[in-house]
């Protein structure tokens, strides 16, 4: 399980602001202060990648690169 926060490019925000607004009235004044540009605020993406790391320790869902041990290269059964 991996994270990431949203990433209006230039033709996304066009299609997703307005959206938001009548599917989600109460989120879009939120949103529309975090995406004045493209990218959230690092301080806010920060937060997020802190609290799902959190969960996925909590959960044992841990990364593969945190789990894994390199033992060599696998065989290919053919």
């Amino acid at each position: 399980m991996w994270d990431n926060v949203l990433y209006l490019q230039p033709g996304t925000r066009e299609w997703f602001m307005p959206f938001l607004r009548e599917a989600y009235p109460h989120l879009s004044e939120r949103y529309a202060k975090y995406y004045r540009g493209a990218f959230a605020p690092k301080t806010y993406s920060a937060d997020v990648h802190r609290i799902v790391e959190a969960l996925r320790h909590k959960h044992g869902m841990v990364p593969d690169r945190e789990r894994a041990q390199v033992r060599g290269q696998l065989a290919l059964a053919m």
